[in-house]
């Protein structure tokens, strides 16, 4: 039987590069595939490449049937969340930007519903959070795990975002107020005006519905899945760069813009990506740490068995000079500490957080080891 990250390598970079994974190894290893493809969010995306001889063969024609007409369902329901949370801000004139899972779904993919979706996510003008706030909760939305919320309590210098909000049909809502997180940049957060002031307008059911233009689309991309969740989007991370790239290859003035906001290398970085797993459209390939591409690919490909290890990333010797070099790049600042309450705040968090990290580096220790041991090489 293959090993996993080889076989991670095959199934993802089959996908990546276009071409039909061997039938063989699909059925010796059909379990660890459905199993991999469920925990990272890609079930119906991977099933639906399937023959469907093989799916037949497999006994797994009406379990693929299930899953699409999930999909479909979740993804109906997330199209209208976005309309009906559009049309609200619309009549109110709010400055906004659907991010992420609604920009691929609104513009990008021929065939949406095979996009997963853990929730909606929207940028607001951090002087309308509370506001617009307050027109959602009006209209039944509720915060997940407040009971009794005092939006007006909400510490924009705590938090780059509202806690998690649920719409009336189930779908999760975060409200962001800005892209970086304030407590490590205190400068204006420039990405976010940048989405903010470029955004444009798509409509969806008569319905305008703003949303990033492609380069910043692209950048936020980038910058959320390799800096702020730190790899724990996993191997979902590469398809959307795909479905990016093929949308439009304008890539000119995205080097541009990336050198400027200081992302090139992160840049660089996600293209090597694409090309080690067979990418096609090679216009345009910068990068030539080829060590380091390897080892945060094997990363991603882990996926959501060590999301939850994720804060642990920043003290692995494997990965700390990747993330002192671009962490924190993309919008150079110093802390923010203007508010003590917030340092003392931030200070229990962070001794509580190491008390349970110390747990988790035993285990993550480990992944580093079997990452290593099971060096790939092209």
């Amino acid at each position: 039987m293959i090993n996993p990250s080889q076989l991670s390598r095959d199934l993802i970079g089959s996908q990546i590069a276009d071409k039909k994974l061997d039938k063989d190894l699909i059925k010796k290893n059909i379990v660890e595939i459905m199993d991999y493809a469920a925990k990272n969010r890609l079930l119906y995306r991977i099933m639906s490449s399937l023959d469907k001889d093989l799916l037949i063969e497999l006994k797994l024609l009406d379990h693929y049937k299930g899953i699409e007409k999930i999909s479909i369902i979740r993804h109906m329901n997330t199209m209208f969340e976005i309309r009906k949370i559009a049309k609200i801000f619309n009549e109110s004139g709010a400055r906004y930007v659907f991010l992420k899972g609604s920009y691929y779904k609104l513009l990008i993919l021929e065939e949406p519903e095979k996009r997963y979706c853990d929730d909606i996510d929207i940028l607001i003008d951090k002087n309308q959070v509370r506001p617009l706030t307050h027109l959602l909760l009006k209209e039944g939305y509720r915060f997940k795990r407040i009971k009794n919320p005092q939006v007006n309590n909400f510490q924009e210098n705590w938090s780059n975002q509202l806690p998690t909000i649920i719409s009336p049909s189930g779908i999760p809502i975060d409200i962001h107020h800005r892209i970086s997180c304030p407590r490590a940049v205190e400068e204006q957060c420039k990405l976010s005006e940048i989405l903010l002031d470029e955004s444009k307008d798509v409509y969806y059911k008569g319905v305008s519905i703003k949303i990033p233009a492609w380069e910043h689309a692209f950048l936020h991309l980038i910058y959320n899945a390799l800096n702020q969740d730190l790899f724990s989007l996993g191997p979902l991370f590469l398809y959307d760069l795909k479905d990016m790239l093929n949308f439009s290859t304008e890539i000119t003035d995205l080097e541009e813009l990336a050198e400027e906001l200081g992302c090139k290398d992160e840049l660089d970085l996600s293209l090597s990506l694409l090309k080690n797993l067979g990418y096609r459209n090679t216009f345009y390939f910068n990068y030539t740490d080829t060590k380091k591409t390897s080892n945060v690919l094997d990363l991603i490909l882990l996926g959501k068995k060590i999301s939850n290890l994720s804060r642990s990333y920043k003290e692995s010797n494997l990965l700390q000079n990747f993330i002192s070099s671009t962490n924190q790049k993309y919008l150079t600042g110093s802390p923010n500490l203007k508010n003590i309450h917030l340092f003392i705040s931030h200070f229990i968090f962070k001794a509580f957080e190491i008390s349970i990290l110390s747990i988790r580096k035993m285990i993550y220790r480990k992944w580093v080891r079997n990452i290593k041991e099971l060096k790939i090489t092209n």
